[in-house]
């Protein structure tokens, strides 16, 4: 009977790690291109990362979440702290900082300098000089910041 107990534990055990690694498979694998066009001769190198991620049908992101490029806890502790709209608002989860975004262009750049102090893993980077286009490859819907890399340029 105790041997019985043990297998039936190590069994559903077993059964429950497999689905939860089904699951782990159903992340967006869609690959997506942004293209760089230079504005000048200089060599910059820029970054891609992952702000939010989701579910992509037409020109629609529904079912928001963070993306792998950024600490969403930090950052929404920031934009608490550095942007009223966000302070005012009772706003806990990606979507709502989205919604809020949506609602009020005018904060996108003082939102994209609070991003930037929260970047997480980077999704591709790539190099551009002389007016040549260069290409970000990223995996998976969503919105993306992208950035000069940290040190790359004089000024």
């Amino acid at each position: 009977m105790k041997l019985m107990k043990s297998l039936t534990s190590v069994g559903l055990s077993a059964l429950m790690a497999m689905s939860l690694g089904i699951s782990a498979f159903a992340a967006d694998t869609t690959p997506y291109t942004i293209t760089i066009t230079p504005g000048d001769s200089a060599e910059h190198t820029y970054e891609a990362y992952q702000i939010f991620s989701g579910d992509l049908s037409g020109n629609v992101l529904s079912n928001v979440q963070w993306g792998a490029g950024v600490d969403g806890a930090a950052l929404l502790v920031d934009l608490k702290a550095d942007l009223d709209a966000f302070d005012s608002a009772d706003c806990d989860t990606a979507a709502e900082v989205a919604e809020i975004l949506a609602a009020n262009p005018s904060i996108s750049e003082k939102f994209a300098d609070v991003v930037a102090k929260n970047l997480a893993t980077k999704a591709d980077d790539v190099a551009v000089t002389d007016g040549t286009a260069g290409v970000l490859n990223v995996t998976g819907a969503g919105y993306y910041f992208v950035k000069d890399q940290d040190g790359s340029l004089s000024d």
